[in-house]
């Protein structure tokens, strides 16, 4: 089976310069853990709900949604994983599960073979994958 037929195709995306607040908006939105970071087409950076807690300053404060207002400030580009993990759409699943279990993470993207992004694989497309009857 190959990573095209388990992938979510066209992922919500972000761009470098939109802020965390809007990743945690549209994290939450969509109900995902990750969000692609693209600059035009070109993929170059991924952001997780992990990314964002990593960077969640300790406060006392009452914020919006938990978080600091100089956190939801930040560029994502400050926050991101700025080498993200790819397989292209070609690749076999079982080269997505050697990818998430190599670099102990739990979404790839996925490009074409101009390197765009077209989709991402999570652990949860996996998952569904191995067992057809449930679905998201």
């Amino acid at each position: 089976m190959r990573v095209a037929h388990i992938m979510t195709p066209n992922p919500v995306t972000l761009s470098s310069m939109d802020r965390v607040g809007k990743a945690i908006r549209l994290l939450q939105e969509h109900d995902v853990r990750h969000l692609p970071v693209v600059d035009g087409e070109k993929l170059v950076g991924m952001i997780s709900d992990r990314d964002v807690q990593r960077h969640q300053p300790p406060t006392d404060e009452d914020t919006p949604l938990g978080y600091t207002i100089e956190l939801l400030e930040q560029p994502v580009h400050a926050v991101m994983n700025d080498e993200p993990v790819v397989v292209e759409r070609a690749a076999s699943v079982a080269d997505a599960v050697d990818a998430l279990l190599c670099y102990k993470i739990s979404a790839v993207c996925v490009v074409d073979e101009d390197e765009r992004l077209v989709g991402i694989v999570s652990y949860i497309d996996l998952l569904v994958a191995l067992h057809p009857r449930r679905k998201r």
